[in-house]
């Protein structure tokens, strides 16, 4: 279980080095004690600053995983809706599954509530799942490839 832990904190890790999520000085909302707790062990020793007050920071971070972004974006085609990103959002767990979430939230002696998504979307990824286990974090790469061509 600790190796599984290790390997999810690493994913978080390497996505937040990788994608430069968080930077000096940055000023940032984390108003879920996990997504808070999380922050902290990520930035390590980096100089950032908590704020309460969503006027004065430069990040806003999310408790939001792959089968979050995953089922907004689908919904958002299947509705013929336009993307819209906001460069201030932090997407703490998109490297993440909800169920990989879970488990390192109980690992943290927190809690982690999955968001509500589209039952119709989750029925399609769901079917997808039973026959490509892999599909939710290809879907989120190919996804991640679709906003920056529509840039």
């Amino acid at each position: 279980m600790d190796k599984e832990i290790e390997k999810l904190e690493k994913k978080l890790r390497k996505y937040a080095r990788l994608e430069r999520i968080f930077q000096k000085n940055d000023i940032i909302l984390a108003k879920d004690p996990f997504v808070k707790h999380m922050v902290k062990d990520i930035v390590g020793d980096l100089p950032i600053t908590f704020t309460s007050e969503e006027e004065k920071a430069t990040k806003i971070v999310l408790p939001w995983t792959t089968d979050d972004e995953n089922n907004t974006f689908l919904h958002t085609v299947f509705n013929k809706k336009k993307i819209v990103e906001d460069k201030k959002l932090v997407k703490l767990f998109l490297p993440l599954t909800d169920k990989e979430t879970v488990i390192l939230a109980k690992k943290h002696n927190l809690k982690f509530e999955p968001m509500t998504k589209d039952t119709s979307v989750e029925k399609i990824t769901d079917a997808m799942k039973k026959s490509f286990p892999d599909i939710p974090q290809t879907l989120r790469k190919s996804i991640e490839k679709i906003k920056k061509l529509a840039k």
